[in-house]
């Protein structure tokens, strides 16, 4: 989806956006956050 759909301003920042949704447990929400943490503080 383009950025333009997530700002009502004019120019939209770079970012990156995360999906919550889905039916997934807390464990497996708990183990994705930990790895996209892990991940952007190692970036390749």
């Amino acid at each position: 989806m383009p950025s333009d759909a997530f700002t009502v301003t004019d120019e939209p920042t770079e970012s990156m956006r995360v999906c919550l949704g889905g039916q997934i447990t807390r464990s497996q929400l708990r183990d994705a956050m930990g790895l996209l943490a892990y991940m952007m503080s190692n970036p390749i």
